[in-house]
């Protein structure tokens, strides 16, 4: 009839809700709902939040934040696109910015225990991976951030500049 795949991110903090869908005979029953409830209670004595990532043509959702059922931790702007996987090739005449380069889970870890970095790069605590994920900036989701089909890139400003 219908199934929801959640994930448990943020250090066990917060119920994340993958993907969910309600075969269409059974639509407008209750039965999303339903599941979606019971999922939040078997997790009741593990999380403490629950969050969801939605854009403006989400008309149930959008009911919900305007009527006040729900609350915004932050609004970002997003545009998402596929790109095939390849050497990148950056050409820039900026010269304080050091190449791009593929991030593995140490080098993201690093950047997520740094506060100097952390309040330069997620002014909010708080980065949406993989287009719908939204995660609080925490080294225990660096796993689920790799365990994601994408690259992290980064580059740095050179000492002095």
């Amino acid at each position: 009839i219908g199934f929801i795949v959640a994930a448990v991110v943020d250090e066990g903090g917060t119920l994340l809700p993958r993907a969910g869908r309600v075969r269409e005979d059974f639509e407008g029953k209750g039965i999303y709902t339903m599941m979606d409830k019971h999922i939040m209670e078997i997790h009741a004595n593990l999380v403490n939040f629950k969050a969801v990532c939605f854009h403006d043509k989400n008309t149930s959702l959008v009911k919900k934040f305007e009527a006040g059922l729900l609350n915004a931790t932050f609004e970002r702007e997003l545009l998402a696109f596929k790109a095939v996987r390849r050497n990148l090739n950056f050409h820039t005449t900026i010269h304080a910015l050091s190449i791009v380069e593929e991030l593995d889970k140490t080098d993201l870890e690093e950047v997520f225990q740094s506060e100097k970095l952390c309040q330069v790069l997620f002014t909010e605590k708080k980065i949406i991976a993989s287009f719908w994920m939204p995660l609080r900036v925490l080294k225990g989701n660096v796993d689920v951030i790799f365990s994601e089909n994408g690259a992290v890139l980064g580059s740095c400003v050179k000492e002095g500049n």
